[in-house]
């Protein structure tokens, strides 16, 4: 039968006098469907999958936080396109073009589908950033005669993540601010290692939740590693209560 919103199918088993003798419903699984994830047939998993964000500036733990979490919980996570596609090529920021931000923005929507649709999505799926913070970097560079990047560059961007806004859908956005220590792997750009460049990206950041309409899903994490990890763990294990 299939029954309430998302057309959810529900197998209603009823006994000899007619009666119902399997305690789920729809609106069981909306409510609570990570609690009962194995009885929601896999084409509709991807809708009521929660969808948790860890994001912020550079160097504040947010990589080791997602794998961290994804380990305990071993559900699908999406690490930072942008650092990737960096990696893999080599490539400084201070090389960076529209075209490699434009990549950024299509590489970290496809991370995003592929966490969704993962066989082992067991109802939350954990991103290390998103386009938001594309957008971040782009208005940093765009400011800083270091970089190839325009402020027409970044209005173009702009209006490419607005069109796709709607395409991405977060439950939960835990932001780290910038704390004092900045590690230098090797691969971040130190010309904005300062506390105050990292205050002004973070504040950008911060506008763009604001302009983007997600504020209400957006919770600032001040404490240490630690208990950070440990408040947004309680927070997935809420889910399947």
């Amino acid at each position: 039968i299939w029954k309430g919103r998302y057309n959810i199918p529900i197998l209603v088993g009823l006994n000899e006098n007619g009666e119902r003798i399997n305690d789920i419903s729809a609106t069981k699984l909306r409510e609570h469907p990570q609690k009962y994830w194995n009885k929601i047939l896999p084409p509709f998993k991807e809708k009521l999958t929660k969808r948790i964000l860890i994001t912020g500036t550079a160097s504040e733990g947010k990589t080791t936080m997602v794998k961290d979490l994804a380990r305990y919980f071993q559900c699908p996570y999406t690490t930072e396109y942008g650092r990737d596609y960096m990696e893999a090529r080599g490539m400084k920021d201070t090389e960076l073009t529209f075209n490699d931000f434009l990549n950024f923005i299509v590489g970290q929507n496809n991370y995003y589908f592929d966490a969704l649709k993962s066989p082992s999505n067991n109802g939350v799926i954990i991103s290390d950033t998103d386009n938001l913070v594309t957008l971040m970097y782009a208005c940093a560079y765009a400011d800083n005669p270091e970089m190839k990047i325009t402020d027409d560059d970044f209005q173009a961007l702009f209006k490419c993540v607005k069109q796709g806004i709607n395409d991405i859908k977060w439950d939960k956005i835990f932001v780290l601010p910038p704390t004092e220590g900045f590690v230098d792997d090797g691969c971040r750009y130190m010309g904005q290692s300062s506390m105050d460049e990292r205050r002004a990206n973070f504040d950008k950041l911060m506008l763009f939740f604001q302009v983007f309409g997600l504020m209400d899903k957006v919770e600032v994490l001040y404490s240490d590693f630690s208990n950070n990890f440990e408040h947004v763990k309680q927070y997935i294990q809420s889910l399947y209560v």
